[in-house]
């Protein structure tokens, strides 16, 4: 079962209690203007963990000590109470043995709230929320963001409940506001983000998840930034390791191992014991050293080739940038007439007219246009050279980098050549070159390698791609679409049964955005939004008919639904009558008198749309329960009385209260 307000009151200074009961559907409080009826649903707000202490000053505020609210859940109730102009809440959950009952209805006083279950307000908040099933505190996405941002995100409240809930006076008839709280830009962005958490689709796990996603992407980012500087280095390693290969082979005639340096370096441990157990062999019949003086000569004389090359393409695109900039300064010299006149041509004799001027005069007009076009052509290309000539710069430094390195290993060959000659002593020159082999695989090793980046690589992706696979079967996307589906099928089915101006009927098409939540409806083939809509009683019928979806959607997510279906309204009926301090009449409630001057003859129209709304309400609350097993509550507070309901419903069946000889503190 979900929760419902059962009551709503006052305990006075003389330790009397005022309260209202009510049940599941329709529950209307009537009565004449300043009686307290308004005061209900500030009061309820104000139980609900407001800050604001908003109750209208008067003959309650005088004569409250405390103000409490109850919710009924199954057998249980929720006790909420609020001592006037106070930041602590009392919270305290009975049953219903414990809540002090008598024939006449609630006999609570002072000292029933005892002073243990009075909370300070956050904590006063999260217990209520938890009783409505929200238990989520943590909804950051990613743990950066408090520290970029310089504040945790607002964990969701139930002050958030209450933007669905309530709908004051000034607001259900509001051609520029929809929902309470929403005039805060803070307010309005927290309700709308939260909304999913409300609803049931995300749970805790899911925000930790999200955090736990973003850890991991960061860290995939960063690898994957860092390994193109890895792929480099390990160019780098590979040159350095083949001079050193080319080195020793070129003295002892062998080579090495027989494995390149690209294999060598992938797996540096491996080779580096292979290595270090190798005996020394030498080979002196071997040409290896002048083979590879004379392969560094040709692959010298080769990269010198690609230079000159390189060189020569940079050169020819800079004459050709030099031509293209002379070529259009020297246009730019040129001096042209502003203006030309154009005379008739008349022979002096015969005083014969010719156009021979016209005919030169447009040839000189369409040359002058194939000029401009060619110019607007060709001039975009000198610019079209300018990358490449910047590419190729940057292709030159690596080309001669590249050629002094291969001039350094050569030089180096010839260098250990002199020094053999000068020594005599091949074997420790051999062991030197295999030493520096084992000393470089032993920095290396130290470094760390590429593999071990890639391997790391590929684990996160993997777990990037299971957390994905595990976050997609929250389906949040896809339910919220099919929310807002259910909002904008009810909002239509209920306000075909609403009396809108016939121009937004045939058919009635009305929309509700759950990401903007903007409200409109299609007009003639356009989007009309509230604000351009005009009379107040299409705007009543927008929010009636939004709110009331709205408690459809809770009640159909069942359980998961954090939002209790309880819909607070306030004077809905002011769009009819709203000369509402003309209501001085005791006994009765007299249209005539409140209707305006404007609309006296049309009274009885205006009576039937008020019992049509009332009558559309209970019938929303009757099929919401048939077709989801929950019945919402709604509360309205209003002047109208004695309403002529439909199919034989007796409006007494739903007046929970009727203030006209007193007030809700006589």
């Amino acid at each position: 079962m979900k929760p419902y307000v059962a009551y709503i009151g006052v305990v006075d200074k003389r330790e009397q209690c005022h309260f209202v009961e009510f049940k599941t559907g329709l529950n209307v409080v009537t009565g004449k203007s300043s009686t307290g009826k308004s005061a209900l649903i500030e009061i309820f707000d104000y139980c609900m963990g407001s800050s604001e202490y908003t109750i209208p000053v008067g003959r309650i505020t005088e004569s409250a000590a405390i103000y409490f609210t109850i919710y009924k859940k199954g057998n249980r109730f929720l006790v909420l109470g609020k001592l006037p102009k106070d930041k602590k809440g009392f919270y305290r959950e009975v049953s219903e043995d414990e809540l002090p009952l008598s024939s006449d209805g609630l006999t609570l006083t002072s000292s029933w709230f005892k002073l243990g279950y009075f909370v300070v307000a956050d904590q006063y908040k999260k217990k209520i929320g938890a009783f409505f099933g929200l238990n989520i505190n943590d909804i950051e996405t990613d743990k950066d963001d408090k520290q970029f941002f310089g504040r945790k995100k607002s964990s969701p409240s139930i002050r958030s409940f209450t933007s669905f809930m309530l709908q004051h006076q000034n607001l259900i008839a509001n051609k520029h506001a929809v929902f309470y709280r929403f005039d805060e830009k803070e307010k309005r962005e927290q309700a709308i983000e939260h909304l999913k958490i409300f609803l049931g689709f995300v749970d805790q796990q899911y925000f930790l998840l999200k955090q736990e996603l973003a850890e991991l992407e960061k860290k995939k980012r960063r690898i994957e930034l860092a390994l193109p500087k890895k792929e480099k280095q390990l160019e780098l390693k590979i040159i350095k390791l083949s001079k050193r290969l080319n080195e020793y082979q070129a003295l002892s005639g062998k080579r090495l191992v027989d494995s390149s340096s690209a294999d060598i370096i992938k797996n540096p441990i491996h080779w580096l014991d292979i290595i270090k157990d190798k005996p020394l062999e030498i080979d002196l019949e071997s040409t290896s050293n002048t083979k590879l003086i004379t392969e560094l000569d040709k692959k010298i004389a080769g990269e010198v080739k690609v230079l000159r090359k390189l060189e020569k393409e940079a050169r020819d695109i800079e004459s050709t940038i030099s031509i293209s900039n002379s070529y259009f300064e020297s246009i730019s010299d040129i001096n042209y007439p502003e203006k030309i006149t154009e005379s008739v041509i008349e022979c002096p004799f015969c005083l014969t007219e010719t156009n021979l001027l016209s005919s030169e005069a447009d040839k000189l007009t369409n040359a002058i246009n194939w000029l401009n076009e060619e110019i607007t052509i060709q001039k975009p290309q000198q610019y079209d050279y300018r990358p490449r000539l910047e590419s190729l710069k940057s292709e030159l430094t690596t080309q001669r980098r590249h050629i002094k390195d291969i001039r350094v290993e050569k030089a180096s060959l010839i260098a250990s050549n002199r020094e053999l000659e000068k020594r005599q002593n091949l074997r420790d020159q051999i062991v030197k070159a295999k030493v520096s082999i084992e000393i470089y695989l032993e920095e290396i090793i130290s470094e760390g390698h590429i593999e071990q980046a890639d391997g790391e690589l590929e684990q996160l992706k993997t777990k990037i791609s299971k957390l994905k696979g595990t976050l997609s079967q929250y389906s949040i996307v896809q339910k919220m679409r099919n929310a807002e589906m259910l909002l904008n099928e009810t909002m239509n089915t209920i306000g075909q049964n609403l009396d809108f101006e016939e121009f937004y009927k045939n058919p009635l098409n009305l929309n509700f955005s759950l990401e903007t939540f903007d409200i409109w409806l299609i007009a003639k083939k356009e989007r009309v939004f509230l604000r351009s809509m005009g009379s107040g009683a299409n705007w009543l019928y927008c929010h009636l008919s939004l709110f009331l979806s709205f408690q459809k959607l809770f009640c159909s997510l069942g359980q998961e639904c954090s939002i209790p279906p309880v819909l607070f309204i306030d004077q809905p009926t002011q769009v009819y009558f709203p000369n509402v301090t003309n209501d001085t009449d005791e006994s009765r409630f007299d249209v005539n008198k409140l209707a305006s001057a404007e609309r006296k003859n049309k009274v009885d129209e205006d009576i039937k749309s008020v019992e049509n709304f009332f009558n559309e309400i209970i019938s929303f609350c009757e099929r919401t329960e048939v077709e989801t097993g929950f019945k919402p509550q709604i509360i309205v507070t209003d002047h109208a009385d004695e309403l002529n309901l439909a199919r034989g419903r007796n409006f007494e069946d739903y007046v929970r209260a009727r203030w006209r000889n007193r007030g809700f503190i006589a």
